[in-house]
């Protein structure tokens, strides 16, 4: 059985692209190319940049890539996980954290944008009602309160009256004399000669 890196060359050798051209279009520096056709996967920070590399060298090749990673994950020893440290229950019990998760999972907490959006609904509520509270407390204007004296003599509103009230009146109207309506008859034009 070929090893991957094996399988590797052989299927780019066959496509005729050339280990430059492979690493510019993957992306991939032509030394971790090579690494992985030679199976140096100790070269690599990680195994995980080894199982990435071989996904998309595979895919670019053409080829399946499942196999190659089963046969890596089989043949390439991987490394046990440890903790960094061990954290018992009765810790994590008295942890703040998770007396906050405990807290939060009771309860559906308004999220930052829920939170700003009660706050502005809040804000646009109070100053519609600080309008309204201050256009009821306006006097209403003189010309449409019903409960100002009306005088019958045009005359008297022109002087300032002399009632408490401080609602300002209009001056009152002049009168204009009216205008004789002008009628056009032929009989009234001039007439015109025309000279020959």
């Amino acid at each position: 059985m070929a090893s991957i890196g094996e399988t590797l060359r052989e299927a780019r050798k066959k496509k005729g692209i050339s280990e430059e051209a492979a690493s510019k279009a993957l992306r991939i520096k032509l030394d971790r190319l090579q690494d992985l056709e030679e199976d140096r996967y100790d070269q690599f920070p990680a195994l995980v940049y080894v199982r990435s590399f071989l996904r998309h060298y595979a895919d670019y090749l053409g080829i399946d890539g499942a196999p190659l990673l089963q046969q890596f994950s089989e043949h390439v020893p991987q490394p046990e996980q440890k903790a960094v440290f061990e954290i018992t229950e009765d810790q994590r019990a008295r942890s703040p954290m998770q007396r906050h998760v405990s807290a939060s999972n009771s309860a559906t907490p308004l999220t930052s944008t829920g939170r700003t959006v009660v706050i502005a609904t809040l804000a646009v509520l109070a100053v519609a009602g600080a309008c309204a509270y201050w256009i009821m407390k306006m006097p209403p204007p003189a010309a449409l309160n019903p409960s100002a004296p009306e005088s019958s003599n045009p005359a008297t509103n022109s002087a300032p009256a002399s009632s408490s009230s401080d609602v300002w009146q209009p001056p009152a109207q002049t009168s204009v004399p009216a205008v004789a309506p002008l009628s056009l008859s032929t009989n009234s034009l001039p007439e015109l000669h025309h000279s020959p």
